[in-house]
């Protein structure tokens, strides 16, 4: 889809199983590359003054034979809009790399997951929602932004270097003055292991 005035756009997904990836930054408003065997997409754009609501949906063929499941997805974006992005995913190998991108609100809910996500501070507060069955969850935030984490369930195993916890289910760290910006980070998991680092 190509780039217009766009301050403001809001990404929905809604992938099964295999693998899903959030590339670097393009120069089209959104880019999506498919690699797989049965699944097909379709993207569709609304637009509105300065804003874009993006729609990358799966639809199953039918033809899918025994054995044969690949499935790459690959999304890239402008870097130019603050963006919403709303991401639903079964049994997935996700890496999102936000991290170049102003990402304002990124909610995620994932079934069976092993799932990498970057966040960047590009000049705006971010809310990051993981909502999850069974998941292997890295994140990775700024350490220069202010980051306070919500965990709303029992969760397996958890590792949050840097924070302190302030109250029950309720963890934080100060960044290092250089930002005026911070994460909120709520987390929904059931048997998962969680970590959450700073970079």
């Amino acid at each position: 889809e190509p780039f217009g005035a766009y301050s403001h756009a809001t990404l929905n997904v809604d992938f099964g199983a295999g693998e899903f990836e959030i590339k670097k930054p393009c120069a089209e408003l959104v880019k999506v590359n498919s690699h797989n065997d049965f699944v097909k997409y379709s993207m569709l754009v609304e637009r509105d003054d300065d804003f874009a609501n993006v729609y990358v949906s799966e639809e199953n063929n039918g033809k899918h034979k025994r054995n044969k499941v690949n499935n790459e997805l690959d999304i890239a974006l402008s870097d130019v809009p603050l963006w919403t992005a709303n991401i639903e995913t079964g049994a997935a190998d996700c890496d999102f790399d936000f991290s170049p991108y102003k990402v304002e609100k990124l909610n995620i809910e994932a079934g069976v997951c092993d799932m990498d996500i970057r966040l960047g501070d590009r000049g705006c507060d971010t809310e990051l929602i993981v909502e999850s069955g069974v998941s292997d969850i890295n994140i990775e935030i700024p350490a220069s932004m202010d980051c306070k984490i919500y965990v709303d369930s029992a969760i397996t195993s958890k590792d949050f270097k840097g924070f302190e916890k302030v109250e029950k289910g309720v963890w934080q760290a100060s960044g290092d003055g250089s930002s005026e910006h911070a994460v909120v980070i709520k987390l929904d998991c059931g048997v998962s292991d969680i970590d959450v680092e700073r970079y």
